[in-house]
């Protein structure tokens, strides 16, 4: 795995670096175990002033990825669906997933794109649940978007501070953030 993570790390100063942060957001959100912010982080240090676009380009690598993971469960989740969740463990708590989708789509996915959670596992289950389409698109974007943009903006902006931050803490800030949009939600779902 520590392999796999630097080689991923590896491309961060290539000439194509832009095409590889595509490419690994994409994959990421259907099957591969490293999540493209080591690589947005790294090359957002190297070039600051482009931080909007790496943070463009890894949300619509990603989102591209997520709509190839929802297929994945609509219509091959037995062939080969199945066999992705059962990589990352979630095989006996997959079902339970449903619940999620049933209760409010948009948050189980919006957490799931926006946390450290698996992803994929998300892509998957809202195709295999036959998620609404719109609102599956819609809450891999804000979440995505929101994650990649805030971890860019942070880098550019604090520069090497803002990386080790980001790098020791992301897990506790992005639960934070999603616990707080959780009672967002219950707040506006118990006052309207």
């Amino acid at each position: 795995m520590k392999n796999l993570y630097n080689w991923t790390l590896s491309w961060a100063e290539h000439t194509r670096a832009k095409l590889a942060l595509f490419f690994f957001a994409f994959i990421e959100a259907i099957f591969f175990p490293i999540p493209p912010d080591p690589l947005l982080v790294l090359m957002t240090a190297v070039d600051a002033r482009d931080w909007l676009k790496f943070a463009v380009i890894a949300t619509f690598g990603s989102v591209a990825g997520a709509l190839v993971g929802y297929f994945i469960g609509l219509f091959f989740y037995d062939s080969f669906g199945k066999s992705i969740i059962s990589f990352y463990g979630f095989e006996n708590s997959f079902l339970e997933l449903k619940e999620s989708f049933n209760g409010n789509s948009f948050l189980a996915i919006f957490i799931a794109a926006f946390s450290p959670i698996p992803f994929k596992v998300f892509t998957i289950a809202a195709g295999t649940f036959k998620s609404s389409f719109l609102v599956f698109i819609l809450a891999a974007f804000v979440g995505r978007g929101l994650r990649f943009f805030i971890v860019a903006a942070v880098i550019s902006y604090f520069g090497k501070r803002g990386h080790d931050f980001i790098e020791k803490h992301f897990n506790v800030l992005a639960s934070a953030f999603a616990i707080l949009l959780i009672v967002g939600f219950i707040m506006i779902k118990f006052f309207i």
